[in-house]
């Protein structure tokens, strides 16, 4: 299947560390009552919002941070600030004080910047990996990284800080372990050949942020219930119930050989809806509302992070830019919005009618989100190649123009045209516009003209194809089921019967081809 152990490693303590640090109390157990909450929202609002400049800049300054990452000691940068940045509030959470206004800027500065470098150096290991491995490989560590926090909410404060400035360079060597083992395929460079859409970028941004803003609402509505003794089992269902059902995902993520995110997107959907549907029943006195809504959201956050490797390996951006923007759009923006929404208007409780309402409308927007903007339609479009899109607009083309020639046949019938020595000017081809302009040949068809014009073989016209649409040799080797020195071996003779001696050089020849020539 090609899982990478470093890779999974620094997923999976990556999760872990922003489990630690923003879903559970175990850094804030030293606070008493609604402090805790205050304290643990505090620090989540700073670093998050720091996290999303950091990701902004980083993502403008792309060449520069991928020069910084590679350098030979680059990728220790992000878990040294954030350890940092832990180190500055140690003695607060240690001793239970207030957090002075001074030092949470500082760790936030530092932690979110920090946890910036890691993200990014993590999400560059996926732009090389096929969209199955990348599930399940995702899914593995979302549930693994839900149990660690778990374990550490019956350790010490001293311990758990401690801890989690060990997760964050754990992270860190894993991705550049996976970083140096994937040292020959393109991770940072630029992909080739396709372009994102922009209507399905706008589709991508508007369906996550209504997902995010949700599930910013739902954390400051049923936030307050920290201070009660039922807030630390809140946690522990939450990492419970999320590491089963990414576990229980991961059976049919490697079972299928070609998955699609379309069905775990249904999933999110379902889940998001379900716990804002049982909110009038429950109101504020249950937390399984939050419940359901959260893993709902952890799960989108798998599938957002799939789809950002797809982005990142198929479209015309580095993985910086990806997984910088694609992480503020997907994740960040939505949530700050929905977490500092009602503060901003100075409510401080919610009444049970306004509960009602917020739900009510929050089960419209969710609905709408995945019926008329972000559809699992539009989601399946987006992971096929051009080559695909081509290929199935030229059948839809075909199909209309026979059934174009057999209407004017018929017409051409009941006019008398049949059989008459001016039926060639009755045919399909009556008045039909004599530009001169070639007819558009499909990737397909075109990689096998010139495969044969050079006499490659089946396989390595197939190889060939893969190639030329923007395919690793990994992706060959998932998709066609050969080893990885098949692959090579065929790319080698592709090389030498073309006469190319590079990827790109075999791209422009086949895209520069003339087809009529190689056909006579």
């Amino acid at each position: 299947m090609g899982l990478s152990p470093s890779r999974i490693m620094g997923f999976c303590f990556l999760r872990s560390w922003m489990g630690l640090l923003f879903f559970c109390s175990a850094l804030f157990q030293a606070y008493d009552g609604t402090v805790q909450w205050r304290a643990a929202n505090d620090v989540f609002v700073s670093s998050l919002a720091v996290l999303t400049a950091s990701l902004l800049v980083c993502s403008l300054l792309h060449q520069a941070v991928l020069r910084v990452l590679d350098s030979r000691l680059g990728f220790l940068a992000g878990p040294t600030l954030a350890a940092v940045g832990v180190a500055v509030l140690w003695p607060s959470l240690a001793g239970g004080a207030h957090l002075g206004a001074v030092s949470l800027a500082i760790s936030a500065v530092l932690t979110g910047t920090g946890s910036c470098l890691v993200l990014l150096d993590v999400g560059r290991t996926y732009a090389s990996t096929t969209r199955r491995v990348c599930l399940f490989e995702a899914l593995l560590g979302t549930a693994l990284g839900s149990l660690l926090p778990l374990a550490a909410m019956a350790l010490p404060v001293s311990i758990c800080c401690a801890l989690a400035i060990c997760l964050m360079y754990a992270a860190a060597i894993g991705a550049h372990q996976a970083n140096l083992h994937s040292k020959g395929e393109p991770r940072g460079t630029r992909a080739l050949g396709e372009v994102l859409p922009a209507i399905t970028l706008g589709r991508l941004v508007i369906g996550a942020f209504i997902l995010g803003f949700a599930t910013g609402l739902i954390r400051y509505l049923y936030s307050p219930q920290a201070d009660s003794p039922s807030s630390n089992q809140q946690a522990v269902w939450f990492f419970l119930l999320s590491a089963v059902v990414c576990l229980a995902l991961m059976l049919p993520a490697a079972r299928q050989r070609r998955c699609s995110m379309s069905p775990y997107y249904k999933l999110v959907i379902v889940l998001c809806t379900a716990g804002f549907a049982i909110v009038p029943i429950f109101e504020i006195n249950s937390a399984l509302p939050h419940l359901l809504f959260t893993v709902g959201y952890a799960l989108f956050e798998v599938v957002a992070w799939v789809i950002m490797a797809e982005i990142a390996h198929r479209f015309q951006y580095t993985s910086v830019q990806v997984f910088g923007i694609g992480r503020i759009l997907v994740v960040e923006i939505g949530v700050i919005a929905g977490v500092v929404l009602f503060p901003s208007l100075g409510v401080q409780e919610v009444e049970p009618r306004l509960l009602v309402t917020i739900a009510a409308l929050c089960v419209i927007s969710i609905t709408a989100v995945s019926q008329y903007v972000l559809r699992a339609q539009d989601i399946r479009q987006l992971e096929s190649s051009a080559t695909e899109r081509e290929d199935e607009g030229e059948r839809q083309r075909d199909g209309g123009r026979q059934r174009a020639e057999t209407a004017e046949d018929r017409r051409g019938t009941q006019n008398g045209c049949a059989g008459s020595p001016s039926s060639a000017n009755c045919g399909s081809n009556a008045g039909r516009p004599e530009d001169g302009r070639p007819e558009r040949v499909p990737l397909l068809m075109r990689c096998r003209i010139v495969g044969a014009y050079y006499g490659l073989t089946e396989r390595e016209i197939d190889v060939m194809h893969l190639f030329a649409t923007g395919r690793t040799s990994a992706r060959v080797r998932e998709e066609l089921v050969i080893s990885a020195g098949t692959v090579n071996t065929h790319a080698l003779h592709i090389y030498q019967k073309m006469d190319v001696h590079s990827r790109q050089e075999l791209i422009e020849k086949v895209a520069a081809a003339d087809l009529d020539a190689m056909v006579r």
